[in-house]
């Protein structure tokens, strides 16, 4: 028994006697990384000068420049009230924010987007959506004459 834990005292040491060479210049490799690093900290410089900040957003960057009628109007803002019929097809009947009542074709621009299509009772907008990390550029909007519920 006793010269089992002799047998292993001795590859112990011997195994710490290979490794401390090893450890040694890992332990000056450390060190010379830290020095390196200091040393790089203090000549590294950040010039902002035209670029944007990191920590806005990019969306809120973009900026909408207001038109006149139903071109400052966004789609989210506007009610549907009525769906009229002459010789060149549908027009919708919208009401804005402001109380104003805009009649309008298929692809008539607004705000955020366009009218696509003028149905029975509906009216599909494709509006426009400005964040860079959206799958489409797009969403398709339906408002319904009738909504439901009132």
């Amino acid at each position: 028994m006793l010269r089992r834990f002799g047998v292993g005292v001795a590859l112990t040491a011997v195994a710490l006697l290979l490794m401390s060479p090893v450890l040694a210049s890992a332990s000056f490799a450390a060190m010379d990384d830290a020095a390196n690093l200091s040393q790089a900290r203090s000549v590294y410089s950040y010039e902002a000068a035209g670029r944007r900040d990191p920590f806005t957003s990019p969306q809120a960057t973009v900026k909408t420049i207001p038109g006149s009628g139903l071109a400052s109007v966004q789609i989210a803002s506007l009610d549907l009230i009525g769906i009229a019929r002459d010789s060149r097809g549908n027009l919708a009947v919208l009401r804005a924010p402001d109380s104003k009542t805009y009649f309008a074709r298929i692809g008539a621009r607004l705000a955020d987007g366009k009218i696509l299509a003028i149905g029975e009772g509906t009216v599909t907008f494709r509006e426009e959506i400005r964040d860079p990390l959206s799958p489409r550029p797009f969403r398709d909007l339906t408002k319904r004459l009738n909504p439901s519920g009132e």
